[in-house]
């Protein structure tokens, strides 16, 4: 998902997601236990780039009265409404899935008490619109939690921002995604008014994508995740 969603996923690669299942990434565990010191419960959550949901399987456990989930890939979208139908995402949870093809969002302001964005940000070459939008609609008090691809430069390198990056998935199957330093996703937030409340590169384990060999950068970058935990004032 970039700020004209011109990274959307094709059918194929939609396709090479759905068989590499939901499996859990490097992240993840660290993606709840943020969301536990969180309201989540009875909260109208946004989850942004909500893929074929396992994100919205992320936050259910959790007990948000309602999420709303948007992805620029209508494949996707699909696959995260018919895994709905099947009932796979529970009762208990009031759960909408809607294709957002560009900015601004469609939604009032202050219209969600919290935001999730799972390993969305790095497909932004300008993460400050979309920031932007997801300040607006979000109520005050409300919270942001964004998992993304975070990378490090060594020095010299730093010109290799935002730039195409290609992944490799257990050597199964490629994504695309950009080079994206989570301090610039960090300075963002801050600067259209989020409080930072943590940022941190989490632990390596169980990390399930690698830089593609064929990358010709590969010894000049280190990809790890990053958490942000943010709070609109």
């Amino acid at each position: 998902m970039t700020d004209e969603f011109s990274l959307a996923y094709t059918k194929p690669e939609a396709e090479a997601y759905f068989a590499f299942g939901n499996a859990e990434q490097q992240g993840d565990k660290y993606l709840k236990l943020a969301l536990d010191s969180l309201p989540v419960t009875g909260a109208r959550v946004l989850d942004y780039g909500c893929g074929f949901g396992h994100s919205v399987s992320v936050l259910v456990p959790f007990m948000p009265k309602e999420i709303v989930g948007v992805e620029p890939s209508e494949t996707m979208l699909a696959e995260a409404k018919r895994l709905l139908q099947k009932g796979e995402f529970g009762a208990d949870t009031k759960v909408t899935f809607e294709l957002l093809t560009s900015l601004p969002l469609p939604y009032t302001d202050a219209n969600f008490q919290g935001i999730l964005s799972r390993y969305v940000f790095h497909y932004i070459s300008d993460t400050k619109p979309v920031l932007q939008e997801l300040f607006r609609v979000l109520a005050p008090s409300g919270w942001l939690v964004a998992i993304f691809s975070d990378v490090t430069f060594h020095a010299g390198y730093d010109h290799l921002a935002n730039t195409p990056l290609p992944l490799k998935f257990k050597e199964v199957m490629t994504a695309r995604t950009l080079a994206k330093p989570g301090k610039e996703i960090v300075k963002n937030a801050q600067d259209v008014g989020f409080e930072i409340i943590k940022y941190e590169i989490l632990p390596s384990d169980n990390n399930v994508a690698a830089l593609d060999p064929i990358y010709p950068h590969k010894d000049k970058i280190r990809i790890e995740a990053g958490l942000l935990v943010a709070r609109k004032i």
